[in-house]
């Protein structure tokens, strides 16, 4: 059961004011960036001066190929850090730009009180810290939520995208893990999670995503649940969730970048049928399934993930557009 399901149980009659009451006394502070920093920044961490925010990036590794830079955006609740196994992979050959997107890690939220976490204002922000590093073209590549940033992005820049990875990609409405549909059906439990953030609810979260639970450590635990309480992300993220779908998924086929779809069999946040779709309607698409994993491949198959990835990156368009294969779990990296 995720955590969302569980806050959704205390909506039952008779029992709400009881729950209430008891989370009254567990009331989750806020950290401070200045509490953060000596944790989760590193050498390798910047801060980006944009108007709209004051953005963590890490720059790491060199292309050693004729290659721009591949920019990673994270996923839903999650930071920077979620990239740390391709990054250890990678690096060698490639420069990697990964940033905390807004409302999330130490970016922290939109600045000058800006409530608006609508698609533009993401792009805007994307477009502006790549300007602020000055990069013009890049590989993009986006995982759940920075996943559907990632596509809109391709869409509206079409001329600054060479390549886009999406990894277990938002963006079809009708497939929305149930989870994220219960917490934007219930403004209330998204109100109260802005005081009260119980630590085993982010342990529930990452076991809902991950299929092999085994992988799930304290350290992973501790470090989400921090960059949670980065103060006002909370309340970023109960914006975020209010902000409605709309019907951009049906300019998807106007997306001609050559596109690598990475999604794992067992994905109960964003369902493998999701791939299906962007592989239909993407005109130049390659769909890599990797057979037993969930949400998280960059965590649970990072090697041959992030070989898949390489092979990408560096392939002509023949290769780009080869038949999808199934890939299988591993065992050697765990």
């Amino acid at each position: 059961m995720s955590f969302l399901r569980l806050f959704l149980i205390f909506a039952v009659p008779g029992v709400l004011l009881i729950n209430v009451l008891y989370l009254s006394v567990h009331w989750t502070r806020d950290l401070s960036l200045e509490q953060l920093l000596p944790t989760y920044a590193s050498e390798a961490s910047t801060f980006v001066e944009i108007p709209s925010a004051r953005v963590h990036v890490r720059d790491e590794g060199a292309s050693a190929h004729d290659t721009p830079p591949i920019v990673m955006l994270h996923g839903l609740g999650d930071s920077l850090h979620t990239f740390e196994p391709w990054v250890d992979r990678l690096e060698s050959d490639f420069r990697v730009v990964r940033l905390d997107l807004p409302g999330f890690g130490l970016t922290g939220p939109f600045a000058d009180d800006e409530t608006d976490y609508g698609m533009a204002n993401h792009l805007r922000f994307l477009r502006d810290t790549l300007d602020a590093l000055d990069i013009e073209r890049i590989d993009l590549l986006g995982h759940s939520l920075g996943g559907w940033y990632a596509w809109r992005f391709a869409l509206a820049y079409p001329e600054r995208v060479r390549r886009l990875v999406l990894v277990a990609a938002a963006g079809y409405p009708e497939h929305v893990g149930d989870t994220l549909e219960q917490a934007r059906s219930a403004p209330f439990l998204r109100s109260l999670l802005r005081n009260v953030t119980p630590r085993n609810l982010i342990e529930q979260g990452l076991r809902d995503a991950i299929a092999d639970d085994r992988i799930i450590t304290d350290a992973m635990i501790d470090q989400r649940y921090d960059l949670l309480l980065r103060a006002d992300n909370r309340d970023a993220l109960a914006l975020r969730l209010d902000v409605d779908w709309d019907d951009a998924h049906l300019r998807i086929p106007e997306i001609t970048t050559p596109t690598l779809l990475m999604w794992g069999t067992e994905d109960h946040w964003i369902p493998s049928a999701a791939a299906d779709n962007f592989a239909a309607d993407l005109p130049d698409a390659t769909l890599v399934r990797y057979d037993g994993i969930g949400h998280m491949p960059m965590l649970e198959a990072p090697d041959r993930s992030a070989e898949d990835l390489r092979r990408f990156l560096l392939a002509d368009a023949a290769v780009a557009n080869a038949a999808p294969v199934i890939a299988t779990p591993e065992t050697d990296a765990r």
